[in-house]
């Protein structure tokens, strides 16, 4: 049973081991980031509602709805609107869904190692759905894990509070249900 387990865990590892790399100006980056910093401590008030409502709009989804890539999207266009760039310069797509962007980014993005790096975007999947999870790391730790910005998660202080928190992952474990699909990162790229 010990080997089946072991044999278990390195296939998933595996599946899961990659890493794809795209393009995205360096100021848009690191602006991005501060502004998903500064959504830390967002609550909701009712499942997915309250001032987690601002993702919903941007992304014109109906409120209560799941909102985790619609925050990680948000924080690049208010960026990208901060430096005056048209919104077909962020370097992810524009989805809902986390398996969505993660399948744009890697049509597009170039296959690179899997390790990863501040900015990096982890994306969880459900099974083979197309439902996932979508975090953003903000620091990078030993033994692959990491701190992550995570829209529509629990509070690591009391579980009953959701919303925008600082998480701690590991780039090879399960979140619940889900398993790691993959990693997008960024090329930093000069304006």
């Amino acid at each position: 049973m010990k080997y089946l387990m072991i044999l278990l865990f390195l296939c998933v590892s595996v599946y899961s081991n990659e890493r794809y790399e795209i393009s995205c100006r360096s100021d848009l980056l690191y602006l991005s980031e501060l502004i998903a910093k500064s959504e830390i401590g967002t609550i909701e008030s009712g499942k997915n509602r309250g001032d987690v409502e601002k993702y919903h709009r941007l992304m014109k989804l109906t409120f209560g709805e799941p909102y985790c890539a619609a925050g990680v999207y948000y924080c690049f266009a208010i960026a990208a609107d901060s430096l005056k760039l048209r919104r077909n310069e962020i370097p992810i797509a524009k989805s809902p869904l986390a398996n969505s962007i993660y399948s744009n980014a890697k049509a597009k993005g170039k296959r690179t190692i899997y390790k990863a790096k501040r900015h990096d975007l982890i994306i969880w999947r459900k099974g083979k759905s197309r439902f996932g999870h979508i975090e953003r790391v903000i620091e990078v730790l030993p033994r692959g894990n990491v701190r992550t910005i995570g829209f529509n998660v629990k509070s690591p202080s009391n579980p009953k509070i959701e919303g925008v928190f600082i998480r701690r992952r590991n780039i090879h474990s399960f979140l619940n249900a889900m398993h790691i699909r993959g990693i997008i990162g960024f090329r930093h790229v000069q304006h």
